[in-house]
């Protein structure tokens, strides 16, 4: 059985070819919207976040075709996305890159993702989450202020 042992929610990465080593850059432990952006529950907001998942398999695994999706919990609800991201174990280590997550409510909330071999109907929670805070502000800071207050520490 898969394991996934690690579980980052970030901006942006970047992979070293030469080393085969990520970076993660900007790890976000808290999101802040805009106050009337999730007023209705039934349209949540895509944000352009990665997540990464490292992942351990036994050799009887190898080769075999698995399914996985990220899942948004809050105040005793989980919702799972839509979106499914397939991946396959050559070797007993896998890092996987998913783009985009699905934030639903304001408040704290914990993503993490679920996985199935591919063709099948259960899906299996991972044993590991990352919190999230999910705050809503009346106005969001401009480009231009965020680097005028960077610029002043």
């Amino acid at each position: 059985m898969p394991r996934c042992y690690h579980f980052a929610v970030c901006r942006s990465s970047s992979l070293d070819h030469y080393t085969n080593t990520w970076s993660l850059f900007h790890l976000v432990e808290t999101c802040r919207i805009r106050g009337d952006v999730l007023s209705k529950p039934e349209k949540p907001v895509e944000l352009p976040l990665e997540v990464h998942a490292f992942w351990l398999f036994s050799e009887n695994e190898y080769g075999v075709e698995f399914e996985s999706r990220i899942v948004f919990a809050w105040e005793n609800q989980t919702v799972p996305q839509t979106k499914v991201w397939t991946f396959r174990a050559q070797t007993p280590r896998l890092r996987q890159r998913l783009q985009g997550v699905t934030i639903r409510s304001v408040g704290p909330a914990v993503l993490s993702l679920e996985w199935r071999r591919k063709g099948e109907e259960a899906w299996n929670s991972t044993e590991v989450g990352w919190p999230l805070l999910v705050q809503s502000v009346a106005t969001l800071p401009t480009e231009a202020t965020l680097s005028l207050s960077e610029r002043t520490k």
